[in-house]
């Protein structure tokens, strides 16, 4: 049986104890519980200066005892003061080659003089352009992990490449050099940012976010934006919907406002804008105009097109503000304008149709004449007049009032003379007309009169030249009649 401390006050089995006696026990066990914190084997007291505040001083108990800690809980961070405690750590990572821990808290592998709470080290000479990463990540699937490289550029430019291991084989992932480029998905990145492969990149939601001016026509970074719903009152293309989707290129100089942007609106057609922005100002909107490009629906494109290649439109074409639609029955399609000029030959594989109906040909006037009048060659061939005499031989045509085809029209081809009138030569023309040879009949043959401009009934053996053939009837003195022109 274990030693037991002696009693307060001694009594043998039978003895009778009084109570000045059973209070002395008391007061004796309250005196030494108060005196003393802990109490150790046989009774003996704790030293009093072995137990300080929240702690005990193993020193004072036995300077040259240890003690064992089977099972320790430490609520709040555990400080372990000096550095003989920390000898077995020391001498456990010192069994790994390059590995060291200071008594600072650094820790190295691969260097003796960490400098920094964690530095790994491939000493220059094992790992540079990937002979060995620097770190190993393994997932728990060994067969995956991600390595982390270091590479040379240049003189005075290293890079670090973080390369992740599957079952495909490694790829690279990330590569960033000390210049600030940034690559991904190759190895050696050539500019600030360097993509090898597709890319799917973010968007601002809103050109009113922080940061940003708010408006299409300031400085932007480039980018991707879109005006979020909320319509601007600057520079957007197209005012006539809430959304609108931006893309910038801009310029590095970021002491102008040089940008390219494109833009599209977000309405049903779908219409799509760009314009190359040269202001020098960065807070007034000296900005050029958009300029539209196309759309699925309705198209105004503002300013001359210069087009090097050919062009295939599917649909119709309409110029000079004339609709593309068809406005002739019976008309296929094809090109609706004003006027058309070529300076070669004009083919047709067909036909070539036109609303008015005679071929004429512009000749030099020696008197004023009108639409309708009958002409003949002057004598000395210097340009055409009325006819003057009936039966006239030199009798040439009728002045047409819209000819169909004009003949002489080429201003480069000869100089123009003043009071020159297109002369029909064939086909179907306005003619004035007399009753000189009694009353005109359809199918009638016509020659000059004597009444000037005018043309009669030829009867029944005409002599000298016909000229046309009546296409009404004309019971009147004087009139005008259509008549089918032809030289006989």
């Amino acid at each position: 049986m274990a030693d037991r401390p002696a009693p307060y006050v001694p009594r043998t089995a039978g003895d009778i104890i009084r109570a000045d006696e059973w209070n002395e026990v008391q007061v004796r066990a309250r005196e030494d519980i108060a005196a003393h914190d802990h109490t150790g084997g046989f009774g003996a007291p704790l030293p009093r200066d072995a137990i300080q505040n929240k702690a005990i001083d193993g020193s004072k108990l036995d300077p040259d005892g240890k003690y064992t800690v089977k099972d320790l809980t430490v609520s709040g961070p555990l400080k372990v003061t000096g550095t003989t405690q920390l000898a077995e750590i020391r001498a456990v990572l010192a069994s790994f080659t390059g590995a060291k821990l200071t008594t600072s808290g650094d820790v190295g592998v691969g260097t003796a003089t960490p400098t920094a709470r964690l530095e790994v080290s491939t000493e220059n000479s094992r790992g540079w352009d990937g002979n060995k990463s620097s770190l190993r990540i393994v997932s728990p699937d060994t067969r995956y992990f991600l390595d982390v490289k270091s590479f040379v550029v240049a003189s005075g430019n290293v890079g670090y490449q973080f390369s992740p291991t599957g079952e495909t084989g490694t790829a690279t992932g990330l590569s960033l050099d000390t210049n600030g480029n940034l690559g991904i998905g190759i190895a050696r990145p050539g500019a600030r940012l360097d993509v090898e492969g597709g890319a799917l990149l973010g968007y601002a939601s809103s050109l009113n976010a922080t940061g940003l001016p708010g408006d299409f026509g300031m400085p932007l970074k480039s980018g991707f934006y879109q005006n979020g719903g909320a319509e601007l009152t600057g520079d957007v293309p197209d005012g006539t919907h809430p959304w609108t989707h931006l893309i910038v290129c801009r310029h590095s100089n970021t002491a102008n406002n040089h940008q390219l942007q494109i833009g599209a609106s977000y309405a049903e057609n779908d219409r799509l804008f760009f314009r190359k922005m040269a202001s020098g100002s960065l807070t007034v909107a000296q900005n050029s105009a958009w300029n539209e490009l196309a759309t699925r629906g309705a198209n105004t494109f503002a300013g001359n097109q210069v087009i090097t290649g050919d062009v295939t439109i599917s649909g119709n074409l309409g110029t000079r503000g004339y609709s593309p639609k068809a406005r002739q029955a019976g008309w296929g399609g094809g090109i609706h304008t004003w006027d058309i000029e070529a300076e070669a030959t004009i083919w047709a594989r067909n036909a070539i149709q036109t609303g008015a109906r005679d071929l004429a040909e512009n000749f030099a006037t020696l008197g004023a004449l009108e639409p309708g009048d009958v002409v003949s060659l002057s004598a000395d061939g210097g340009g055409v007049e009325r006819c003057r005499q009936p039966h006239d031989p030199l009798v040439l045509g009728v002045v047409s009032t819209e000819p169909g085809m004009l003949l002489g029209a080429d201003a480069l081809q000869h100089e123009r003379i003043a009071g020159e009138q297109p002369i029909a030569l064939a086909g179907r023309v306005p003619c004035k007309v007399c009753a000189e040879n009694g009353p005109i009949r359809k199918g009638n043959l016509l020659v000059p009169a004597s009444l000037p401009g005018h043309a009669m009934r030829a009867g029944d053996n005409p002599t000298g030249c016909t000229i046309r053939k009546a296409l009404a009837d004309f019971d009147g003195d004087t009139g005008l009649i259509d008549v089918f022109v032809f030289l006989r």
